[in-house]
């Protein structure tokens, strides 16, 4: 349609989600399809779905593994604090080497801004990060 004033419409959307390990894809996206048809019945409408990029996160890499203790041990000596491995989902670089078998630990210092207009970094934690990277591998 040309326009959003037109009705009836078509609307289309996209959801972007970042799924934990623990939860396979199959079963959230049969949780959106469910929500889809209740309010296909409630509002008498058609949803149509088509998945552009789906992929399944990898399980995580160990806390124990010499990586993620010396990530941990790096952040803990350039920032302080206690510094504790947790997952974030999705299709990191790290995904793609876990699944060849390569231990592997994703950090850095965000700002929590999404990727929206004026999204922006800061340059004292790209320096930061740059120093736990130089720890990582350096020691």
């Amino acid at each position: 349609m040309e326009s959003i004033n037109i009705l009836p419409g078509r609307d289309v959307f996209y959801v972007d989600s970042r799924v934990l390990p623990q939860y396979p894809l199959d079963e959230v996206i049969e949780a959106i399809r469910e929500l889809g048809r209740e309010v296909e019945a409630v509002c008498g409408v058609t949803i149509d779905y088509a998945v552009v990029q789906k992929e399944q996160a990898t399980p995580p890499t160990g806390a124990d593994t010499p990586i993620v203790r010396r990530v941990i041990d790096a952040v803990r000596a350039v920032y302080g604090g206690n510094p504790r491995p947790m997952g974030v989902g999705g299709g990191t670089v790290a995904a793609y080497l876990r699944r060849r078998g390569y231990p592997t630990a994703v950090w850095s210092t965000l700002n929590h801004n999404a990727h929206q207009p004026n999204e922006h970094s800061s340059i004292a934690s790209t320096i930061g990060d740059a120093k736990v990277m130089a720890r990582v591998l350096l020691g």
